[in-house]
């Protein structure tokens, strides 16, 4: 059974009616159909996926989450919200748009990082944070530097910064952390703000959301789509963190921060180097984390 027989088949059992089912352009891991009034996800990743987000949307209900309709063993089916990433509507907006923008996905992200954690049995934890963060980028840059992304002079300069910088990883209190905070998972339907995708939420350090937003500060069109993609401008983007440092300050609590995101950024742009050893701008951003 193909992918849209497939999700005709959980409409049907659900008894949701549909005219029309296409995929999503969306969704590196898992399947996204969208249908006339509801959105399909199909999961092909590990399980625990499924479960993060059906916790979000079942046990939590967020508002400014899609409302759950039904959902089966590797399959959610949600609320279509008919609107436009915020990607999308950044280019044409004001800065004073962009700010109160900034201001209700803040909002958002701090409503989720006041959740009881101990309701969250099904959210993976990363802590003991300093062991898991300067775990994962050895492990990273060992893998790296196989792929050959990572040349010895600039493995040896991250093998320095991260000797000279993990003691900044202190066990600071853990929260629901959404780590995927990229403008492409906002819409705006109407004036209300969605946040539309929680596969990665983790039990971190609420800094730990920092990591996406100083990449799109340094290259917003990293994370945006084909279509919008070439309409995004980093001097768009020039307020970014002053916004989030604003409407919330408590991400910006541990005195150092900047080298906190440093080494998140460092883990990151590791894993882009080891499956895309050639690219240029993992590296750029990487040796711009070096020098914070």
């Amino acid at each position: 059974m193909n992918g849209i027989d497939y999700v005709k088949s959980c409409l049907e059992k659900h008894g949701i009616g549909y005219n029309n089912i296409e995929k999503a352009n969306a969704g590196f891991i898992n399947d996204i159909y969208i249908a006339d009034s509801c959105v399909v996800k199909v999961f092909k990743g590990e399980q625990g996926a499924l479960e993060r987000e059906r916790f979000v949307y079942d046990v939590i209900r967020p508002e400014f989450a899609p409302k759950l309709l039904a959902m089966g063993e590797d399959y959610l089916i949600l609320q279509r919200i008919n609107g436009s990433s915020i990607f999308h509507l950044w280019p044409d907006m004001t800065s004073e748009q962009r700010e109160n923008t900034v201001k209700q996905v803040c909002l958002i992200l701090n409503q989720l990082s006041k959740t009881d954690l101990a309701a969250a049995k099904c959210v993976q934890s990363l802590l003991p944070w300093k062991k898991y963060v300067i775990g994962t980028i050895k492990e990273r840059l060992n893998a790296a530097r196989e792929s050959g992304g990572v040349d010895e002079e600039l493995s040896k300069r991250l093998e320095d910064y991260i000797a000279e910088h993990q003691e900044v990883l202190d066990e600071a209190a853990p929260s629901l952390v959404y780590a995927d905070a990229h403008f492409d998972n906002f819409l705006f339907e109407g004036e209300k703000l969605y946040l539309i995708d929680y596969e990665m939420i983790y039990k971190a350090p609420f800094d730990y959301t920092l990591d996406v937003f100083k990449r799109m500060e340094l290259t917003p069109n990293c994370y945006a789509n084909e279509e919008d993609d070439p309409r995004q401008l980093k001097e768009d983007y020039a307020d970014l963190m002053k916004w989030v440092r604003k409407y919330s300050p408590k991400m910006f609590e541990n005195s150092n921060t900047e080298k906190r995101i440093g080494l998140y950024g460092i883990m990151y742009e590791l894993d882009s180097l080891t499956e895309y050893p050639r690219a240029k701008l993992p590296k750029e951003r990487l040796l711009k984390y070096l020098d914070m």
